[in-house]
């Protein structure tokens, strides 16, 4: 039934759409086509660009307090072109499924980043259907049937599950999310999330007041689509029979929108005395200044293409994959890819499981002989090495790529070895650097950013604690849904490197302010593990 469900939504729009042009002929139809003009064009990329910034705006504040990060600008561009996938795909919802699962991918969390979309729809819809049942109550002689009891059935189904939602979370929810059942703790992630994304007081008014506005803007072109469809009534008149139209294209038979709408309108205008086929042509008005509405979102999408083909043509790759093979280690098995970088630099990654896909774990690690290789107690890379290869192994899958002639953050071994020595003098690695007259970092990451889109990754959660590598990396195109602390303990030795890293550099070092060893006498492992 699941394969045949979207064959019957475009069958049931057919059918709806056959039986009105049985019923009013076509000449509603191609009079709704006919009665578009320059006016309602422009009234409608307007009214458009509005309703869109409150839906995005609305998405965003469901987002974010989903945990998911989603700025306003990104917001708008995404739903510009989920609107415009809408109207020309069948189903009219292919574009929100796009948006979501997108916007998922890139904050790492496929399944949260769908719940932010359908919360944020569905607070749309209880918008509609509560002004809908607003009218059957308070105008009941306009709502004929069988629309009256579809509406007071939608707002009692609204009613009931927004009161089971409460409930639920209420008595089970805390108990279910720590379940040894899949179902019973996905059901309650899901509750949490409602509750987060829609219940609280941080989000409720935001969203009500957004959703509203939404709904204003929706009846506004639709007060357009009807005085270009030459309809006089009194907007009183007509906002009542339009809100119920909307409501309608909630329903899950149409092509695009089209199906229902064009029904319920044609019954509402009709029992309204302003005629059936009045009622269509308003409707196919509206339809084509929503399409218009939403052609931003087209050039959206052709720009998002033109540009990628340039920055492909632009940017060729300077890394060239020479040889792949099978390495196990004592963290776990890997596959080792070999690259030669252009200036004849060789190159390794090191992937676990499948790696060609969003929010994949990444670790770009800095070659660093003494630490990796000596055991270098100076610095914490080699215990970062390690770290990082066990997060990956355990994650299930993710890519280390190991930069090489990143040795001394970009300066060389020799170069390194002299930082150290005056290190030893008193300076910080700072300090070192600058007096042996070379610069703080003069690491390059397009090799480790290439060799990521080689493998196929698409966007990273970066094992990290530099803001400058994930500054550099995005910089080079590179994808980062989140930045994963590689936090490991410190040791006597190195904790004053790590505090000038931590205070000059800007890295990200929380656990430091633990080690209070000198104080206490304690070693620096002891200080922290107590």
């Amino acid at each position: 039934m699941k394969r045949f469900w979207p064959w019957l939504r475009i069958l049931g729009a057919l059918a709806i759409l056959g039986v009105l042009v049985w019923h009013v002929g076509t000449g509603a139809f191609l009079d709704g086509l006919r009665e578009v003009d320059a006016g309602g064009i422009v009234a409608a990329l307007g009214i458009g660009f509005a309703t869109t910034i409150f839906s995005a705006w609305r998405w965003c504040l469901v987002a974010r307090r989903l945990s998911l990060e989603l700025s306003l600008g990104s917001a708008v561009r995404e739903y510009y072109r989920a609107l415009f996938l809408n109207g020309v795909l069948p189903a009219g919802v292919l574009g929100d499924v796009n948006r979501a699962v997108q916007h998922g991918r890139e904050a790492g969390d496929v399944p949260r980043g769908v719940r932010a979309v359908v919360l944020e729809r569905t607070a749309g819809q209880i918008m509609v259907i509560g002004a809908s049942v607003a009218v059957v109550l308070s105008a009941p002689s306009v709502v004929p049937p069988p629309i009256d009891g579809i509406v007071t059935v939608a707002g009692v189904v609204v009613v009931v599950l927004a009161l089971a939602v409460i409930v639920t979370g209420m008595t089970a929810g805390r108990r279910w999310i720590h379940s040894g059942s899949r179902w019973r703790r996905g059901f309650a992630v899901t509750l949490a999330d409602v509750r987060l994304g829609l219940l609280t007081k941080e989000t409720w008014p935001g969203v009500s007041l957004l959703s509203a506005a939404t709904l204003a803007g929706h009846l506004a072109l639709f007060v357009v689509a009807a005085r270009a469809a030459g309809v006089t009534a009194p907007v009183g008149d007509l906002l009542p029979l339009m809100i119920l139209a909307l409501l309608a294209m909630g329903l899950p038979l149409n092509i695009g929108g089209w199906g229902p709408r064009e029904g319920v309108c044609a019954l509402l205008f009709g029992a309204a005395g302003l005629g059936s086929a009045q009622g269509v042509t308003v409707a196919v008005v509206y339809g084509v200044l929503a399409l218009v509405s939403s052609l931003p979102g087209a050039g959206i999408l052709l720009a998002r293409s033109v540009r990628s083909h340039r920055t492909d043509r632009r940017n060729p790759m300077t890394v060239e994959r020479v040889v792949e093979t099978r390495l196990p280690t004592h963290y776990g098995v890997f596959r080792a890819y070999g690259y030669l970088d252009a200036d004849g630099t060789e190159q390794m990654a090191l992937v676990h499981g499948d790696v060609a896909t969003f929010g994949t774990l990444a670790r770009v690690h800095s070659e660093c002989l003494t630490g990796d290789v000596f055991g270098s107690m100076h610095c914490e890379c080699g215990d970062q090495l390690a770290a990082a290869l066990r997060a990956i192994v355990d994650e299930g899958a993710g890519v280390l790529v190991y930069a090489q002639g990143h040795e001394g953050r970009g300066i060389g071994l020799l170069a390194k070895l002299k930082a150290m020595r005056l290190q030893d003098e008193g300076l910080d690695t700072v300090e070192a650097n600058i007096a042996l007259g070379l610069p703080v970092d003069a690491r390059d990451y397009r090799a480790a950013a290439e060799i990521l889109t080689d493998l196929g990754v698409r966007s990273v959660r970066l094992l990290s604690n530099n803001p400058a590598k994930v500054d550099q990396l995005k910089r080079h195109g590179v994808r980062i849904s989140e930045r994963v602390p590689l936090l490991v303990t410190p040791n006597d030795e190195n904790l004053r490197y790590l505090r000038t890293k931590q205070e000059r550099m800007h890295h990200f070092l929380p656990h430091l302010d633990l080690a209070g060893s000198s104080e206490r006498g304690q070693s620096l492992p002891e200080a922290l593990h107590q």
